[in-house]
């Protein structure tokens, strides 16, 4: 068996990653939902950081990539970064972005579709050149 730096991420690991992206995704649709409920003014004020240490949704948003970003350090003490972010980076843009129309009913423009799917190609292009 090849070491952890030679190989690609075997199901266990996609299985992490597919994990800590999902809590990743999910802590930036809390988060985004929790900060338009503070109102739209984001000057940073004492009231306005208090509002934001004390909200639930946003305490709940924060603990969620704190468990998500444990996750993503499990994956890389055993895979190579080069073989993971792919993974990691292409599934939470798919996610948040399907999240930000499904939940948080952001506007489905063509552009930003198009953007996603180039990221998205750019990565796939990017990772089908590499070692196996």
């Amino acid at each position: 068996m090849s070491s952890p730096e030679k190989r690609r991420p075997g199901a266990r690991v996609l299985v992490t990653i597919a994990v800590s992206a999902t809590l990743a995704a999910g802590s930036n649709l809390v988060l985004r939902h929790a900060m338009a409920g503070l109102g739209g003014d984001l000057a940073v004020d004492g009231a306005l950081l208090l509002a934001i240490i004390t909200t639930p949704a946003v305490l709940g948003g924060l603990v969620g990539y704190v468990v998500s970003y444990a996750l993503w350090l499990h994956v890389l003490s055993g895979s190579r970064l080069g073989a993971a972010y792919p993974v990691y980076v292409s599934s939470l843009v798919v996610m948040v972005l399907a999240g930000s129309i499904f939940v948080l009913g952001e506007e489905v423009t063509l552009p930003r579709i198009g953007c996603v799917t180039l990221v998205i190609a750019g990565i796939a292009v990017a990772e089908s050149g590499g070692e196996r």
